[in-house]
């Protein structure tokens, strides 16, 4: 899948990022890396797309895709999902 238009170079996409210290430590260290123009871009798209998406809605992807994994228990489609023992740790924490 293409998200950007062909002949676009990361010269073209950087600056229309508007000037954040964020922004400018994405556009500065892609810029310089040894990746090649495909990734560049696609690195671009998904650091911005990261820093804009809230947690709430990175928890509701994650809970809608929890609760389609465990519609297929019982089925090979089925994954087992395992907390991670720190997150276990914060979560009690939090519930004393």
């Amino acid at each position: 899948m293409k998200l950007y238009a062909d002949g676009n170079s990361i010269v073209d996409f950087a600056p229309k990022l508007r000037a954040s210290i964020e922004n400018i430590r994405i556009k500065d260290n892609i810029t310089v890396s040894i990746w090649g123009e495909d990734d560049k871009k696609k690195a671009l798209i998904a650091s911005r797309y990261l820093n804009s998406v809230g947690k709430g809605e990175n928890a509701l992807e994650l809970s809608y895709a929890l609760e389609q994994n465990l519609e297929k228990r019982g089925t090979t489609d089925y994954k087992a999902f395992i907390v991670p023992e720190y997150i276990k740790l914060a979560i009690d924490w939090i519930c004393r």
